[in-house]
């Protein structure tokens, strides 16, 4: 392997505060496996919001071709985010992204096809195997009524899912938590939600009114904690997987609920998908309408999403949702 940059960026509190706990077993672990490949390791530790895009961008305009994300979906989210530079243009297109999850939800590192535990990202990072996957790009309105534009990898969403994103913010989640976190949450906005009537065109195409409940632009399959609500999207297809939720309640949730995790929800009444580039949403009421990225509330409507093909090399698992993997690997003896 040619010497390489490789630039590691820790968010102590994921794992409701254990990661930082257990990241020199971390540390020793990738750097004993680099060092014996001539790399080094720069680890590089988060403190607020926005540290891990600032350190990841920085990391690559320092000329690292190699940014390894430990936390959860919010911080693999602001990395992504470091790929490019405040103007929007890529940093170094070669670079590739692994992920060693720590997080309570976990659902990005279910598209990569990473296990459920720490050591399987770093064993999927030692073996290597990368793909180039497309990324999602949103342009909506932030807290303050500003235009603001934010990349995902693996979907934003908008109604419920903003709400429940904002209930969870700032509460302490441990990993391995996010299927009963997420469904408590969802139960407990339910409760004081009433679903938006929405205006959403694909594609550029004529607007439509429907009422959401949650609509989702997905380019990876999972949210919410293991909702595989979008079980067909591939990482690598130039799509947008369109899922909409559309008037559902908490009756709906509670003896329907089970659909959206193991993915058989897609043929029930209110609900209908479509995959496009773009998707373009309005709210037609005077009220707010939360948008997710990721995972976190980020802000509101009117919002575009759009996909941004082939946009990001990574490293991947056996049962990534991709259609082809890239012939080079990261860490291969050579």
């Amino acid at each position: 392997m040619s010497r390489s940059r490789i630039a590691a960026i820790v968010n102590p509190r994921s794992a409701a505060g254990k990661l930082g706990c257990d990241s020199p077993t971390l540390t020793s672990d990738l750097d004993k496996w680099y060092g014996g490949r001539a790399c080094r390791v720069d680890w590089l530790t988060t403190r607020a919001a926005g540290d891990a895009t600032a350190l990841a961008r920085a990391a690559l305009e320092n000329g690292a071709d190699t940014i390894i994300s430990v936390g959860g979906d919010g911080t693999h989210n602001e990395v992504i985010n470091g790929f490019f530079s405040a103007e929007g243009e890529r940093l170094n297109p070669d670079a590739t992204l692994a992920v060693i999850d720590q997080g309570t939800g976990g659902d990005f590192k279910r598209s990569l096809g990473l296990g459920m535990k720490a050591g399987d990202g770093i064993a999927a990072l030692k073996k290597g195997g990368t793909a180039r996957i497309d990324l999602g790009a949103v342009e909506y309105t932030d807290s303050e009524g500003n235009a603001a534009r934010r990349y995902f990898g693996n979907i934003a969403s908008l109604g419920l899912s903003g709400d429940v994103d904002r209930h969870m913010a700032g509460r302490t989640r441990r990993p391995g938590t996010g299927k009963r976190a997420f469904s408590l949450a969802t139960m407990r906005v339910f409760l004081g939600y009433r679903n938006p009537a929405v205006s959403v065109s694909l594609d550029g195409g004529p607007s439509e009114g429907h009422t959401v409940c949650v609509l989702a632009a997905a380019n990876g399959r999972y949210f919410g904690g293991g909702m595989n609500v979008a079980p067909g999207a591939m990482l690598d297809d130039g799509l947008l997987d369109v899922v909409c939720l559309g008037d559902f309640h908490l009756y709906d949730f509670v003896l329907r609920g089970q659909h959206l995790y193991d993915g058989t929800h897609l043929e029930l009444d209110k609900v209908w998908h479509r995959r496009a580039r773009t998707l373009s949403a309005q709210c037609k009421e005077m009220r707010d309408v939360l948008v997710d990225i990721d995972g976190e509330c980020l802000g509101k409507l009117p919002a575009t999403v759009s996909i941004l093909p082939k946009a990001l090399r990574v490293i991947v698992g056996d049962c990534a949702a991709v259609g082809r993997r890239d012939a080079s690997h990261v860490g291969a003896a050579g």
